[in-house]
């Protein structure tokens, strides 16, 4: 009777028979991912051929050396690397100085990261293989014991790459977005000042140009006393002259509370009225770049 092609398979370690005893045990390790791939480079390896290009430990090293379950290699390359250049830039800083030692520590890493690991890689990966073999078949196991043996200290984990190596990442993501966000949100807040500022400014036209000075307060320019004039973010408009201040509080971000943002007239262009603004509290980042001293 033909084979259901809906039925599954009776073993999911090896998808193509092994030659041999040996080879079904590195298959047996390797798992069901690439294995014909990886057994192709081991039997050259087997013949004297030590290198092999390896596209994935170009790409994603970190992730492939996980993924493959080389832990000390991983923590090697993902740890120890940097630790070892970073030692070396100094070292060589006191030799040839800090610029070349940098751009020599960098070549280094290159080096190490895109031509020494991918050359190597199958054959880190088929010695880590004939070790952790060699130690199982020492340990006297029944024939369906040394295979599972082998078969969970080879294989592959996906999780513990995506742990290790993709939640950091979202990790440094959010720590540069929640910052940005925030800055965001406080300029928004910031901007509150500009619209209660308009009122005041047109009373202060007013008056000026009906006592053809200043007024010294909010009373005098017909205005709520300073902290009648509030909204979200701001706590109170107050009037000094040509000068308004704007105080930021209530709602406001606990980083620009109780700061200040100043508008005042231009005496150079009176009699044309050209408001300028500025913040001796308020962060530059925080405020229009209208406002800010450049």
């Amino acid at each position: 009777m033909a084979e259901s092609p809906y039925q599954a398979p009776e073993s999911n370690i090896t998808p193509k028979p092994a030659d041999n005893e040996e080879e079904h045990d590195l298959a047996t390790f390797i798992g069901p991912k690439n294995t014909e791939y990886y057994l192709k480079r081991f039997r050259r390896m087997q013949s004297g051929s030590n290198t092999s290009w390896h596209w994935p430990a170009f790409f994603i090293t970190s992730f492939w050396l996980l993924y493959r379950k080389m832990w000390l290699v991983a923590l090697g390359y993902i740890i120890g690397l940097p630790i070892a250049i970073g030692i070396l830039s100094g070292l060589l800083a006191l030799a040839i100085g800090p610029v070349n030692a940098t751009l020599l520590s960098y070549l280094a890493y290159g080096v190490v990261a895109l031509v020494v690991m991918p050359i190597f890689a199958n054959n880190m990966y088929w010695n880590r293989a004939e070790a952790k073999i060699a130690a199982i078949n020492a340990k006297g196991l029944d024939a369906a014991g040394r295979e599972r043996a082998i078969a969970s200290a080879g294989g592959t984990n996906l999780w513990l790459p995506i742990v290790l190596l993709i939640v950091p990442t979202v990790g440094i993501l959010a720590a540069i977005a929640i910052p940005a966000y925030q800055d965001y949100t406080i300029r928004a807040q910031v901007y509150e000042g500009f619209s209660l500022s308009e009122q005041p400014k047109n009373a202060i036209v007013r008056y000026y140009e009906s006592n053809g000075e200043f007024p010294p307060d909010n009373a005098a320019a017909g205005l709520p006393a300073p902290e009648d004039l509030y909204g979200n973010y701001v706590s109170s408009v107050t009037i000094d002259g040509s000068l308004i201040i704007v105080t930021y509080g209530n709602q406001a971000n606990a980083t620009i509370h109780d700061h200040a943002l100043l508008f005042g007239l231009d005496a150079d262009a009176l009699p044309a009225y050209n408001w300028l603004c500025a913040s001796e509290d308020l962060e530059p980042r925080h405020v229009p770049s209208v406002c800010r001293d450049e």
